[in-house]
Formats: structure tokens, C-alpha cells, sequence
């Protein structure tokens, strides 16, 4: 049926029923022209089977008007391969719903580019779960805008890894916000419990290195001037005590 797909009309591809759509073989998919990849009609593009999303050529995908990409289900923008995800366009990334940001793989996040990244909305940051801002590379983190690094959660920030925090540009350092500050604090009497319980060695030191680095990020002129750092240098002598180094 592939070889007869091409005499098809833009006009003709938008009549087609969701049922005939999703008849469709991988085949057939990839051997649409990307003119009559962009004449699917929202409600045709939502009918696309997972096999069918991942067939499109990157050209196809290029294609997709950002109305296709806002109607495409959150499994199938899922199943996109990297390749696939990397020719987005910003306005195709910027036209995800949350539920679609969410929905992302941590392969796809990591395969963003930083004019990608830099695409999405602030409440798609905010939707993140921490193992997709994990997944975010070290240039991506410190392409992020003032406004996108101001929108993660403080359950977002904490979630960054040592390398992301030191990817943190100084802007984004002072937008991060009190709550996100106070939630270091939280986390630093988190460390003192684990410390009094002689928690496991290994899992005490990544939260005090994990600690460290991030207060030496966000801690402002609070750091290392303040209480807050005696704070954490006593709890690392104390550490080197527990764990034996």
C-alpha cells in the first residue's frame, strides 16, 4: 500500500478516519512526505500507534506543527527515539503540555539540546520528577534560564546531583528562592540525625558531599561566613570519625 500513499493530497490525508490511520503499516508511515505528515489532523495524529510515531523520518518529525505535538499521547511522545527528539524544534518542545513533560524518558531528557532545554516552560520545569532532572546534563543545567531554575521544586533542587550543582551559573544561584534554602536546611538536620544514628558510611558520605557542594552553590553570603558552615564542618569531622577516614 506504501507505493500508492504518495498520489495522496493534503486534503485527502485529512479526510482519513482515526480508523484508517491506524491501518496504517509502519511502511506506509515512512513513506509519507512530510507535507502530508503536517496535513494529519489533530484527532489522526492522536490515533497514531507507538509503532507508527517512532517510523516517522526526523524530517517527518520536524514536520509536526506544534498543535500535532501538543496532541500526541503522552505514550507516544514517550516512545520517540533520541534521534527523533534531538530535531525538535523550540517551539515544538515549548508546545508540550506537562503531562507530556512528565511523561518524557530519562534518555530523551539527557538527549536535549541546550536551545531545547531552554525551550521548555516553566511549568513543565516545575512538573519535573527529580529522575529527569537527574537525567539533565551539566551544559543543559547551566543553559537553564534564571525563571526555569526559579521553578524547580525544592524537592528539584535537592534532587540535583554534585555535577549539576557545579554547573550552576551565578544568576541562577541568586534566583534560587527561600523556600528552596530553607529546604537545605532541612536536609542539614536530616545529616545530623543520620550522623547520631551512625548511618550506613557510604550513604552519610554522598549526603555530606552532596551537601557541601550544594551550599557552596546556593548559600550566598551565608556561605562559608556564617553558623551554617560551622554547622557542616562539624559534621564532617564527625563523619571522619564514624566512618573510619
Amino acid at each position: 500500500m506504501a507505493s500508492n500513499l504518495g498520489g495522496l493530497s493534503t486534503k485527502q490525508i485529512a479526510s482519513l478516519t482515526t480508523a484508517q490511520v491506524q491501518a496504517f503499516s509502519t511502511d506506509d508511515i515512512a513513506a509519507f512526505s512530510t507535507d502530508q505528515v503536517a496535513a494529519f489532523t489533530t484527532a489522526q495524529i492522536k490515533a497514531f500507534t507507538t509503532a507508527s510515531i517512532q517510523a516517522l523520518s526526523t524530517a517527518d518529525v520536524v514536520a509536526l506543527t506544534t498543535a500535532q505535538i501538543a496532541n500526541l499521547t503522552t505514550k507516544d511522545l514517550a516512545a520517540l527515539q533520541t534521534s527523533q527528539m534531538v530535531v525538535l524544534g523550540t517551539d515544538q518542545i515549548g508546545a508540550l503540555t506537562t503531562s507530556q513533560a512528565i511523561g518524557l524518558t530519562t534518555s530523551q531528557i539527557g538527549a536535549l539540546t541546550s536551545s531545547q532545554i531552554q525551550a521548555v516552560s516553566t511549568a513543565d520545569v516545575a512538573a519535573l520528577k527529580t529522575n529527569q532532572i537527574q537525567a539533565i546534563s551539566t551544559a543543559d543545567i547551566a543553559a537553564l534560564t534564571t525563571s526555569q531554575a526559579v521553578a524547580f521544586t525544592t524537592a528539584g533542587v535537592v534532587a540535583l546531583t554534585t555535577a549539576q550543582v557545579l554547573a550552576l551559573t551565578t544568576d541562577q544561584v541568586q534566583a534560587i528562592t527561600t523556600a528552596q534554602t530553607q529546604e537545605l536546611r532541612k536536609k542539614l538536620a536530616e545529616l545530623r540525625l543520620q550522623l547520631k544514628q551512625r548511618a550506613d558510611a557510604g550513604k552519610l558520605k554522598l549526603g555530606i558531599e552532596s551537601l557541601e557542594g550544594l551550599l557552596q552553590q546556593v548559600g550566598g553570603t551565608f556561605y562559608p561566613k556564617s553558623s551554617m558552615v560551622e554547622n557542616v564542618e562539624f559534621f564532617l569531622v564527625a563523619a571522619i570519625i564514624v566512618l573510619g577516614i
